[in-house]
């Protein structure tokens, strides 16, 4: 029996509540579930399938056009938050070593990236196609575009791309791009896990071969560990709070982000006008380096804390997942679930195959971690490669989970395919030639790769077993 919720003036604040509690739920499962333990699956995801499950099955009477709006628009805070985030110091080892193996890293995992992304898109599109005229369902190449906004991008760019496809009038884009996110995160971890732990047997990885802490298990510290700071006090309490001037920076550029992206939007055609408004994300994340920028040179940005500004993401992040699986309508999606459960176990095996194809021929010791990275980072989120590449570097001693962020300057490749999208989408370009465009791009990445040697000798293979662990002979 469905439980009809009505909150009228208290609806956000009630909506958010509900992700709170689904995010404990989570949490609790994790800690007490072997099979979610082991898996490593975040709670966010975990609450999120709960929180799924309730609305669909009629347990609660909840709007998901609400949870999907959340969803939307907590993507574009992250997007804020990260661009006023500044960029950690690099310490270490000789730093111009390091620096060289991360540029390494990242330009092979970024370069990857934009492969599976055209692969994935490519893949939805034809396979939708080919659905659609066996079946008649209603289904398009343009629905099955979503595909790599869901799998490569997350459920953020799923919401911010679907609003924009819905403009133009392709109904239901966005619930489709979610969906696609929700099986993205599943295979995340139901391929990643088992690779990781070969690996671990294998002695594939640089710093492998223990076991896994229990804290990093469980998802939570134990009592009398010693904690890690989540950030400095940059204000004093007895004015502001230091986390609430963290929250007001992000918020007031989100105003200053917002009334600029409607103001130059009109004065666009109407076409030009959607697709401005719907890359508020984008537009939030560049006022966030304009505003970091006039922080420094006014001397202000030490009242900027890096940690605090990363738990302001973080938290973004684990409520528009949530958001975003409770967004699913099962009466919307359920007529193609079965060619939506097809297309993306077939991307799956295909970007695990990729994955290990390119990953391992990167170039170093570490790229087995790196492989780990790129495939969460294309099946999921970041949060998703970092956590397959701890199973394997429990202390994160090697590069690879940093190397994901170097990654995102290579990723912003496929910017240059926007106005490509953006044709087929609008009905302007006729749908071979953008399809084209996509597959000659997606060679072109590879032929960069080759150039820049991320794409040279294998460095390992999953038939070794090497001594010491991360120094393969694969001859």
């Amino acid at each position: 029996m469905m439980v009809m919720l009505e909150y009228g003036a208290h609806k956000l604040v009630a909506y958010l509540g509900w992700i709170g509690v689904m995010l404990l739920i989570g949490m609790i499962l994790r800690a007490k579930v072997p099979v979610l333990k082991n898996w490593l699956v975040p709670s966010a995801i975990i609450g999120g399938l709960i929180g799924f499950i309730l609305i669909n099955t009629g347990v609660l009477g909840l709007d998901v056009a609400m949870f999907s709006t959340i969803a939307g628009q907590l993507f574009t805070l992250g997007f804020i938050s990260i661009g006023l985030t500044e960029a950690d110091k690099e310490q270490g080892k000789s730093a111009g070593e390091q620096a060289k193996q991360m540029a390494q890293g990242g330009m092979g995992i970024g370069f990857t990236w934009c492969v599976l992304f055209v692969g994935q898109l490519l893949l939805g599109a034809g396979f939708f196609k080919l659905w659609s005229s066996i079946t008649g369902s209603s289904l398009t190449p343009v629905h099955g575009m979503m595909l790599p906004r869901g799998f490569a991008q997350g459920p953020g760019q799923a919401v911010a791309n679907g609003a924009i496809y819905e403009s133009f009038g392709w109904e239901n884009a966005a619930m489709v791009g979610i969906t696609f996110a929700v099986f993205g995160f599943i295979y995340a971890y139901l391929f990643g896990v088992p690779l990781a732990k070969y690996g671990l047997k294998h002695k594939l990885s640089r710093y492998g071969g223990g076991e896994i802490p229990d804290d990093v298990l469980k998802g939570f510290f134990s009592r009398g560990v010693d904690l890690p700071n989540a950030g400095k006090l940059t204000t004093h309490s007895g004015n502001i709070d230091s986390f609430s001037f963290h929250c007001a920076l992000v918020c007031a550029t989100y105003m200053i982000t917002y009334h600029l992206t409607y103001f130059v939007a009109g004065f666009l055609p109407e076409t030009g006008s959607k697709i401005v408004i719907g890359l508020l994300f984008m537009w939030g994340m560049f006022m966030g380096y304009a505003i970091r920028f006039v922080l420094k040179k006014l001397g202000l940005m030490h009242m900027v804390d890096n940690n605090t500004q990363k738990r302001i993401t973080g938290f973004t992040t684990d409520f528009m997942v949530v958001a975003a699986f409770m967004a699913i309508s099962m009466q919307v999606v359920g007529e193609w679930l079965l060619a939506i459960a097809i297309v993306t176990f077939i991307a799956a095996v295909l970007t695990f195959a990729a994955c290990i194809f390119f990953g391992c021929r990167y170039g170093g010791n570490i790229d087995f971690e790196r492989t780990l990275a790129s495939y969460g980072m294309a099946t999921g989120t970041a949060a998703s490669g970092i956590a397959l590449v701890r199973i394997v570097d429990p202390e994160l001693k090697t590069t690879a989970s940093v190397e994901l962020g170097v990654a995102q300057a290579f990723m912003n490749l496929t910017t240059i395919l926007l106005p490509v999208g953006l044709g087929i989408v609008t009905l302007t370009m006729p749908w071979t030639i953008g399809f084209s465009l996509y597959f000659v791009f997606m060679i072109a990445m590879i032929a960069v790769m080759k150039v820049t040697g991320v794409f040279g000798k294998r460095t390992y293979t999953l038939k070794n077993k090497c001594d010491p662990p991360g120094n393969c002979d694969v001859d």
